[in-house]
This record gives C-alpha cells, sequence and structure tokens, in this order.
C-alpha cells in the first residue's frame, strides 16, 4: 500500500515538474507543491463560468504551468482517495477550475463542482469552511444548467451520459433548489428524467 502511494507520488511529482530548461524568460519552473495548498478562497466567483478570478489567484498553481487533461485526471483520482486532506482537493479544484477559465467546458465546471462539494464534506474543515464550498457547489452545479446544457460524460467503457440530470440532483442533495426551467419528470418507460421546459 505504502509502496503503491510513493509511486503515485513520485509519479505526480515528474508529471508536475519542470522538464530541466529554462521557460519564456528564462526562469526555470520548480516541481508543484501540490500536498502543501492552501484552501481556495474563491473570491469573484472562482471556479464558477464565466468568472476569470481563479487565474489571478496567487494561490492557484497551475496558472504558469499547463496540466493535461491526464494530468487532471491523475490529481482528481489523487485528491478522491480515502482519507485524503482538504489540500489535495484544492488542487484539483485549481486544475479544474483553471482549465474552465481557460477552455470553458461543461466537463471542467462539473468537475470544478465535485471538488467543491467534495470540500464541503471534508470533516476536518470548521462549519462556516464547510458552507462557503456547499454555497459555491450550489453555483457551480447550476452553472452546468444555465451554461452547459448539453455537456456529457463518459464512462469507463466509452459510454456517454449526461451531465445535467447529476447537478440537478447535486443541488437538491446539498440543499438548494435548482434555478430555471428544470424539472423531474418520468419518460415513457417510467423512468425520472431531467428536462428543460
Amino acid at each position: 500500500m505504502l509502496t503503491s502511494i510513493f509511486k503515485r507520488l513520485c509519479l505526480m511529482a515528474l508529471i508536475l515538474s519542470s522538464c530541466g530548461g529554462p521557460q519564456g524568460d528564462g526562469e526555470t519552473l520548480a516541481p508543484l507543491a501540490l500536498e502543501n495548498l492552501s484552501l481556495p478562497e474563491l473570491n469573484n466567483g472562482a471556479g464558477i463560468y464565466p468568472s476569470q478570478a481563479v487565474l489571478e489567484d496567487s494561490q492557484n498553481p497551475f496558472t504558469r504551468a499547463a496540466v493535461s487533461p491526464a494530468n487532471r485526471w491523475n490529481i482528481t483520482g489523487w485528491a478522491m482517495e480515502a482519507g485524503a486532506p482538504a489540500t489535495r482537493l484544492s488542487a484539483m479544484f485549481y486544475a479544474w477550475a483553471t482549465e474552465l477559465a481557460i477552455a470553458r467546458s461543461g466537463e471542467s465546471q462539473f468537475q470544478t463542482a465535485i471538488a467543491l462539494r467534495t470540500l464541503s464534506a471534508h470533516e476536518t474543515l470548521s462549519e462556516d469552511q464547510r458552507t462557503l464550498y456547499r454555497n459555491a457547489a450550489i453555483q457551480a452545479y447550476q452553472s452546468m444548467l444555465d451554461n452547459f446544457k448539453d455537456s456529457v460524460g463518459y464512462t469507463a467503457e466509452g459510454y456517454s451520459y449526461r451531465l445535467v440530470p447529476l447537478a440537478f440532483y447535486a443541488i437538491r442533495d446539498l440543499g438548494g433548489t435548482p434555478q430555471g426551467r428544470w424539472v423531474e419528470t418520468v419518460d415513457p418507460y417510467g423512468n425520472k428524467i431531467v428536462v428543460e421546459i
């Protein structure tokens, strides 16, 4: 178990470190210390489309280092491990929120919302912190309903599924009320579905 964790951390350090040599104006980039991040402060709607505030956040380790899609998923898996510290969720939040600000995608908004929701349930945070992240998660999921209606996710087998119903139910699970013209109904086969009327 410890060997597996050590290998994963070494892989993360290798992936996220600069590959030697100067970048841009001759400055050498150091490896990113993702385990030591502060919790996101969420100023100016950071992590909620269309805010670009995450790109100006001095705590964001990804403003100067591009993160590939594969590395975002690696960070997500690392952050979501059972018993992981809240600071790992900060890395997940910053990775996806940065991608959202740069490339505007429903997947990025959805994963940012998941990071915020998971922070809102982390037992090491204060009640005020958990409330902050809960409210931000509701806003991030609402952004899915407002801005990314046609976004899909994919199973490991390659099947697609709509993200809007997941966002709708997540808002309700967090104690919020989905805004807009979204309702839960039943299809002709008796399955519950979420549609915009």
